[in-house]
């Protein structure tokens, strides 16, 4: 049997498309306590921590998989980035074999947000099982597509991480200057020194606040206690293509899953032509064992003589050649009409494939592209509400994360990288107090993703603006 594989030049076509672009992230004041400068050094720490993170490529190998099998995603973590650092940042990882790694609780946004919880199954090598947790059984959590799927599997001890969120009801006091704190025993312990600087609380009110936590389990029970971090959202995001919730099931699909019936029948049809045409017997000359006396014909096929004598008897049949294999026509329309179908089910013409026969001109050929892109652009759109859902969940960490003054490297949106100073407070000649400069737990602030073509810095995108206005 003959597995042609037509469809996975469809996903690279599909995912070259999305990886033109350029995602870019903005993050915009929400309220009274944010400000355009903070919001600055918020999309210039999210750049930063992707480029820390690589996370394009993270990026780029879930849209992969998200168009090929309509499920993939990856996760925020704090770590130091690296050995010599000892400052914590917030990380993008990904997750390989997010489909069978990962188990959601009851949710209905694409991104799994809502989801009460989530366990992130984790293969170690027993060594290194050792290590880490020294005081565990040892014993495998059971997976059984993993540990028998392939005959030589590596031997791996299997845990999970229990992520889950728990709603606490805190007290929120706002001060005359517009700040809003937590009652904490820290908030506590700085109300002499803003009354001192004239700031008295304005008003209080309480609300529930999620508090993301963690535990690790192994075959037998648990092998941490309960961790606290530093999200307040689920940190594990997901991509599903074309979501939907049906009778209460999530339900998604990539661009193949339509496709296959098609390359199943296209992968029997070529195997059965081959089979009529290559396994049939080779065009051979018919005669009787008299005619053959005296006469060696084993090498007849390779004969370069122009005549080829046999040894003739009365009332026997001359001999005769016996036509060799021909082309199974229904086959091969069968076949055609197999290939020409993916093609139609995923949106996908011959001038995106890069398989035009130079019958038309530019300009239909362009009408096609931009017919076929407009069928993908649901993928696009799936990036970008990708990004964005991590960049959410990257904001509303920093704060936890970058609670004291240090030094952060930003990245502008043309590239350039500067460092700033965070949560740090200068005395003011003018007033005689003390003023918080760049302080990142105050106010709220809003996300958003867009695309647009990639340059590779503004420079390009000026001159290529350019050029299209001097076109017109």
């Amino acid at each position: 049997r003959l597995t042609l594989d037509k469809c996975n030049p469809i996903v690279d076509s599909i995912a070259s498309q999305i990886e033109e672009n350029e995602y870019a992230i903005h993050v915009k004041p929400a309220d009274g306590a944010s400000n355009k400068d903070v919001a600055n050094i918020y999309s210039g720490l999210i750049r930063n921590i992707e480029n820390v993170s690589n996370a394009v490529q993270i990026y780029n190998a879930v849209s992969r998989r998200t168009i090929g099998t309509g499920l993939s995603g990856c996760r925020v973590v704090q770590d130091y980035v690296n050995s010599d650092s000892f400052d914590q940042d917030l990380i993008v990882k990904p997750i390989n074999d997010f489909a069978n790694r990962v188990w959601f609780g009851p949710y209905e946004q694409a991104d799994a947000s809502d989801a009460p919880y989530a366990w992130v199954f984790t293969a170690m090598s027993p060594d290194a099982y050792d290590e880490k947790y020294p005081d565990g059984s040892g014993l495998s959590l059971s997976q059984d597509i993993w540990n028998e799927n392939w005959w030589n599997a590596r031997e791996v001890v299997i845990i999970a991480e229990y992520i889950y969120k728990v709603y606490e009801s805190v007290e929120l006091v706002l001060m005359t200057d517009g700040k809003v704190y937590e009652v904490t025993e820290e908030f506590e312990s700085i109300v002499d020194e803003l009354a001192q600087q004239n700031i008295q609380e304005r008003s209080r009110k309480s609300k529930k606040v999620c508090r993301i936590k963690t535990r690790m389990m192994d075959g037998k029970g648990w092998i941490t206690g309960e961790q606290d971090t530093v999200f307040k959202d689920m940190p594990v995001i997901q991509s599903a293509a074309n979501f939907q919730i049906i009778q209460n099931k999530p339900v998604y699909w990539g661009a193949i899953d339509k496709l296959l019936d098609q390359q199943r029948v296209y992968n029997f049809t070529s195997s059965k032509q081959l089979a009529e045409t290559a396994l049939a017997p080779t065009e051979t000359i018919m005669m009787t064992d008299d005619q053959a006396l005296g006469q060696d014909y084993s090498q007849l096929n390779q004969n370069p003589k122009p005549i080829t004598t046999y040894t003739h008897m009365d009332g026997q049949q001359t001999p005769y050649k016996m036509a060799g294999p021909s082309i199974n026509q229904s086959l091969e329309v069968m076949k055609q009409s197999a290939a020409n179908d993916i093609g139609a089910s995923a949106g996908q013409f011959n001038a995106q494939m890069g398989n035009n026969a130079g019958l038309q001109s530019g300009r239909a050929i362009g009408m096609q592209i931009d017919k076929g892109d407009a069928s993908n652009l649901k993928y696009v759109q799936q990036r970008e509400a990708f990004v964005c859902s991590v960049a959410k969940v990257i904001v509303n960490a920093i704060p936890a994360t970058y609670d004291s003054e240090r030094q952060i490297r930003i990245v502008g949106e043309d590239g350039t990288e500067d460092m700033e100073t965070i949560n740090t407070a200068e005395y003011d000649i003018q007033t005689g107090e003390m003023v918080e400069l760049n302080d990142l737990s105050q106010g709220q602030y809003d996300v958003t993703c867009t695309a647009q073509k990639s340059f590779k810095n503004k420079q390009d995108q000026t001159a290529s603006a350019f050029m299209e206005l001097a076109q017109v």
